[in-house]
């Protein structure tokens, strides 16, 4: 039971209906929540938002799925760009050089990375 998300929720006078109409979720799903399931990443985050408190707050220890890595790669998105012409020039170079073993390119941005290798240099 997730007796955190309960309180506050009493606290800002929300209730599970309502969390549900905001989350775009079935109210049987904010039910779950209350129980002790864990949401997926958007919806805790859109839940801590609306509430004003920390994820983490909410849900100290997010789940582990099986079947993913336990080194965390893969696991949640960290941040988007609208497309990679806004993603800042350092941030390509910091990730070209902390590689490690291998670097993969689609062949959709194959020609990009013709412009990424002449800034390495």
């Amino acid at each position: 039971m997730n007796n955190r998300l309960r309180t506050v929720l009493g606290q800002r006078g929300v209730s599970p209906d309502a969390l549900a109409e905001i989350c775009e979720v079935d109210p049987k799903t904010v039910s779950r929540w209350l129980g002790g399931r864990i949401p997926h990443a958007r919806h805790r985050f859109r839940v801590a938002r609306h509430l004003r408190v920390e994820e983490t707050f909410l849900w100290p220890e997010p789940s582990k799925r099986p079947g993913r890595p336990k080194d965390g790669l893969g696991t949640e998105l960290v941040g988007t760009y609208q497309n990679r012409a806004s993603v800042p020039r350092d941030v390509w170079l910091a990730l070209l050089r902390e590689a490690r073993h291998e670097i993969g390119v689609l062949v959709f941005s194959g020609t990009f990375s013709a412009a990424v290798r002449l800034a390495v240099r």
